[in-house]
């Protein structure tokens, strides 16, 4: 469970940014939800103009939790996935910076920082708190002078130091290295980052697909849990299996009522004819008999069924549908996924292929305990004003607190910032305050003119080709 996030000198952020899910008191006040920890919040929603560093600051999260995860084995490249800010000639050179709050999944509480360039770690430290008060358990930092790491710890760190030090590469961070090492102290942290967090990219909804056909294909709980929730989702479209192209030809050669009955039998047969012409007719027919009643989906399709006039009902495969269709199903199953357990969910542009009604009931689902009894955090980035804007009865999905905002300066420098740290009155309309650019942010398109000079000049050369 996250709850405060710094991080310097990433992508198009130079400068230190803070950003937290922990809830004021004022806040606490607002939400009539109860929760495990009630001053954590569970939704965030990042607004921010085009090429602002909203998906910036998601992925200096992806790049903090695949690091930890990843680092140690090797399957992370510094040089190729640390991008420091390149606007600045210190910049450039100097390390990138996180820290990280957050409790664990056995209900610790950590705070855990690291430095690092290209080439190595300079600095790492994981702190455990008690109450207020937190204790070291390692630190390790780079000394420029001597050329080697130091290392201290606390007292309560047990296990062999000297194993842990020497196994540690320079460009991975110790706290994967004690993972590796079945460091038990160390272990919860290194859990948080690599089991409970996810991220999803709404444009590349497909890759969740993947799973979605393994659950249909397997018939998990989770399969049958999307399911349910397709039917009920008011798209008139239900999801019913996984199957693969051989899978639908047998069906239909099996059924006395289709045209191509039999062609299966047919079809297999010939083949071994052709494959084995040496086996006799007998030894032919076993081995068609055998391939007929041992059938399996190895590339798995997904079939929608859709209610038509009548009652008829008709199947279609994956390739008809649509892509909203696609979309929906595969947030669908993100949802299900992240609220059955506690997770932190990451999405870059949530609205991208979901109509904004949908985008709003996906995000009430972490807001309320009934459908998220696990407090899962979801913080995603979106133009979608809806979520922020007042409803007739003067409520907005997002609390003023989980709305931030990104701009970028002249100079290319991203700033990210919350909607309460401005001063605003009760009963605003954040969306149409956000899209009037009274909380920054907002972009101020300015290309009208230079569009109409542009297509004048087009236009001209169009003429001089032709004369």
């Amino acid at each position: 469970m996250l709850l405060n996030y710094s991080f310097q000198n990433f992508r198009s952020y130079r400068d230190a940014q803070q950003f937290s899910m922990e809830r004021s008191k004022s806040a606490q006040k607002r939400d009539s939800a109860t929760w495990g920890h009630n001053n954590v919040s569970v939704a965030t929603g990042v607004y921010g103009g085009n090429a602002s560093g909203k998906s910036a600051f998601l992925n200096s999260i992806r790049f903090v939790a695949g690091y930890i995860a990843r680092g140690f084995s090797g399957n992370i490249d510094l040089a190729e996935e640390l991008s420091p800010f390149l606007l600045d000639n210190d910049s450039r050179n100097d390390a990138t910076k996180f820290l990280v709050e957050f409790i664990g999944p056995n209900e610790g509480h950590y705070q855990y920082e690291f430095d690092v360039t290209r080439e190595r770690v300079y600095y790492e430290e994981l702190r455990k708190y008690n109450g207020a008060r937190s204790s070291r358990l390692f630190r390790r930092e780079f000394s420029a002078n001597q050329s080697e790491y130091m290392y201290s710890y606390g007292r309560a760190f047990r296990g062999n130091k000297r194993i842990y030090e020497d196994i540690t590469r320079p460009d991975a961070l110790m706290l994967s290295a004690l993972h590796a090492a079945n460091c038990e102290q160390t272990e919860e942290a290194y859990q948080e980052f690599s089991d409970n967090f996810g991220f999803f990219e709404a444009s590349g909804y497909r890759r969740e697909l993947s799973l979605i056909k393994q659950d249909l294909s397997e018939r998990t709980v989770m399969g049958r849990a999307l399911q349910m929730v397709m039917a009920s989702s008011g798209l008139g479209i239900n999801v019913i299996e996984a199957k693969d192209a051989i899978d639908l030809f047998y069906e239909a050669s099996t059924s006395k009522d289709d045209s191509r009955a039999g062609e299966y039998e047919k079809l297999a047969s010939g083949l071994i004819a052709l494959s084995k012409p040496h086996l006799s007719p007998k030894e032919r027919e076993e081995l068609v008999h055998k391939l007929m009643t041992n059938t399996s989906s190895v590339h798995p399709e997904l079939v929608f069924s859709h209610a038509g006039r009548n009652g008829y009902v008709g199947e279609f495969s994956e390739a008809d549908e649509s892509r909203g269709t696609l979309a929906a199903l595969a947030f669908f199953s993100m949802a299900l996924r992240t609220l059955s357990r506690r997770s932190i969910v990451i999405v870059d542009e949530i609205d991208t292929s979901l109509h904004p009604l949908y985008v709003e009931e996906l995000v009430r689902l972490f807001l309320d305990p009934k459908t998220n009894p696990n407090q899962s955090q979801l913080i995603f980035t979106t133009h979608d004003v809806s979520l922020i804007s007042r409803s007739m009865e003067g409520q907005t999905t997002l609390d003023r607190d989980q709305i931030w905002f990104v701009e970028k300066n002249p100079s290319g420098e991203s700033t990210l910032y919350p909607l309460s740290e401005i001063k605003s009155r009760a009963g605003e309309n954040y969306g149409k305050n956000y899209l009037n650019g009274i909380y920054g942010a907002a972009p101020q398109p300015s290309f009208h003119q230079a569009f109409a000079s542009a297509v004048a000049l087009a236009a001209e050369s169009d003429e001089a080709s032709k004369s």
